[in-house]
């Protein structure tokens, strides 16, 4: 009886306790992890919509309307009817301050992001909780102070 076993130990005695992951080694294993459940996400995210994109063989195929052009006698123009198309123009073909102008004017940190600047949003969206007119202002208005319900 002094080799009796417990029921429930399978015939094996004691174990000895797990060793504990180092701190290095649960960064890896929990990077893995999140990697791996983030290359789910994003496989899953491109199987359920790239169903509904559009076809890209005929994307360069325009079909513009044409437009009339009213001349006089002479030949001279008079007037232009229908939609006006200008040729494409090569970005090389243009002087070195109009693309730079218009980075200028549209996102001063263009070469800096990956194309949406998340400062500026968090930027823009403080400045529009501080305004006491705009997009947040309708949502901090209690309906007592609404300027439609006061007498």
């Amino acid at each position: 009886m002094a080799n009796a076993q417990s029921p429930g130990s399978g015939g094996r005695g004691p174990q000895p306790p797990k060793p504990r992951r180092s701190p290095l080694q649960s960064l890896i294993y929990w990077t893995l992890v999140l990697g791996v459940w983030g290359l789910i996400f994003v496989v899953a995210f491109f199987a359920v919509f790239a169903v509904d994109l559009p076809d890209t063989s005929k994307l360069y195929d325009v079909q513009r309307q044409p437009s009339v052009s009213y001349l006089d006698r002479s030949g001279a123009l008079v007037a232009v009817r229908g939609s006006q198309y200008a040729p494409p123009v090569d970005l090389d073909a243009l002087p070195d301050h109009v693309p730079e102008a218009f980075i200028a004017i549209e996102d001063r940190w263009y070469y800096y992001h990956f194309g949406f600047n998340p400062w500026g949003i968090v930027r823009s969206q403080l400045y529009n909780m501080k305004r006491e007119s705009g997009p947040c202002a309708a949502a901090r208005r209690s309906p007592s102070s609404s300027p439609a319900t006061s007498s």
